[in-house]
């Protein structure tokens, strides 16, 4: 396995956790960083807003359905 994968697979146990793991974003490519954000997104909002990536990424959030809780930005 390599760096990213791992680095990639460390920062999505610690988002699971609601710890903090906006140091290892900075580690990965775009590409991984994309899938991380995705990957937090779909997380419950309590969870990812934990951590200081998981707020930035759930408030800016577009077209959030209604069932989520949330309204949708316009």
């Amino acid at each position: 396995m390599n760096t990213q994968d791992s680095t990639y697979l460390e920062a999505i146990v610690l988002a699971m956790k609601g710890e903090e793991y906006s140091h290892l974003i900075a580690k990965l490519t775009p590409d991984k960083a994309m899938m991380l954000k995705h990957y937090v997104l779909n997380l419950d909002e309590e969870t990812a807003s934990k951590t200081i990536y998981g707020r930035v990424a759930w408030s800016q959030r577009e077209n959030v359905p209604k069932g989520r809780g949330r309204p949708r930005k316009s």
